[in-house]
Formats: C-alpha cells, structure tokens, sequence
C-alpha cells in the first residue's frame, strides 16, 4: 500500500524536483501539489493524503499555522515540516502546532524517505542535527553542560515517543547503550523514571500531548 504524498512549497521548482525523487520509490506516491497553506486547506477538502510535506515560510498562510489548521480539521493527516530555518523556535512551535516531523531542506533524499515513512508509521521525526538545537532551549544550561552528545540524542528520541529498541536503530547504538543513556539522564536531570523524562519535554513544550 503506497504512501500518499500533497506537497506544499512556493518554490516550483522544489515542487517538481521533490516529486520527481519521491515518485522513484515505488511506497511513494505524490497525489498533489500546492503553492501555500491556504492552498494546502483548499485541496485537503477534494483529497486526503497520509502526509503533507509542507515548507513553513509561503505567501498566504505560513506553514506553522497551516499546520495547525490542518491538525484540527484534517487530525488524519500527518504534518512533514521541510524547511531551511534550522533556528529551535521554527522546529518547536511546528511541533507544538502538531507536526509530526522537522526536516531540513539540506537533508539527503534518504533522509527524507526515511523521515516520511517513520512519521507515516506513527512515530516522531527531527533529524539528529536540529535534535540538538531543540535540547538548548528546553533544557536548563546547568543541566545541558552535564549532558552528553549521545544523551541529548537519547533524551530528544525519548522525547518523541520512540522506544528503546527504534532509538538504537536511529542512532546505530546497542539496545543496552540506550539503556545506559537513559539512566544517566534519569541522574543528571533528577528524574525517577522514564514517564518522567517523556512529561519533562511535554512541560517544557517540545512535543504536544496526544
């Protein structure tokens, strides 16, 4: 059963070069493409695809609140941020308007499938290098400065909802290593449990409660 792709950008050219890659992978399939987010409204209303791969700055209607338009009135439809703003306040407040995903434009075309078939599976998806701007802002310095590289990827995928088990694959790490890092961040951060770690990014506003 084929993913279906609507694709928003104002850029026609990023349009057409994105269709062009997404179609060579026969899960993929890229049933329309819109230039804003009001556009992005208009067509959901004749057609519903799995996911919207949409940019955020457009004419019209930004994609942040497109994003969250389309949450509300479209709650079967999965979110996709592509985007060139690598800047923290983009990629949380997308993701508190209910996107289920933060790519950059930069991002390899594997990436890029990778990320759009783990969101159409239900899961989170920020890559590893906008993981880290994300940790700056809701984490306290203090506590930051204690935190390892590793941990800070560890604590973002745990922020996500993914289990140990998908953390180890995403960051190529054993099963037991991901263990290890989350009892470190139990310590560092003084939190008891794993529940815990998943309600301090929910408090701090990284990711949005189901």
């Amino acid at each position: 059963m084929t993913i279906k792709l609507m694709l928003a950008d104002d850029h026609a050219l990023v349009q057409e070069g994105l269709a062009s890659i997404l179609q060579l992978d026969p899960e993929l399939e890229v049933i329309a493409t819109v230039s804003d987010g009001q556009q992005a409204l208009d067509k959901l209303a004749q057609c519903e695809p799995d996911i919207l791969v949409m940019d955020i700055r457009m004419p019209n209607l930004h994609g942040i609140d497109a994003t969250r338009l389309v949450t509300q009135q479209y709650p079967n439809v999965k979110v996709l941020i592509l985007s060139m703003h690598e800047n923290s306040n983009y990629i949380v407040n997308a993701l508190k308007a209910g996107a289920k995903g933060y790519l950059l434009k930069t991002s390899s075309t594997i990436e890029l499938i990778n990320a759009i078939k783990t969101v159409n599976a239900g899961q989170r998806y920020v890559s590893q290098e906008l993981s880290f701007n994300i940790l700056n802002d809701i984490v306290p310095d203090s506590q930051v400065s204690e935190i390892s590289n590793r941990e800070r990827q560890v604590l973002v995928c745990v922020a996500q909802g993914l289990m140990n088990k998908e953390i180890a694959n995403q960051l190529h790490i054993s099963v037991r290593t991901v263990e290890v890092h989350r009892l470190n961040l139990k310590k560092k951060l003084k939190i008891d449990n794993s529940a815990g770690l998943v309600r301090y990014a929910l408090d701090q506003g990284f990711i949005q409660q189901q």
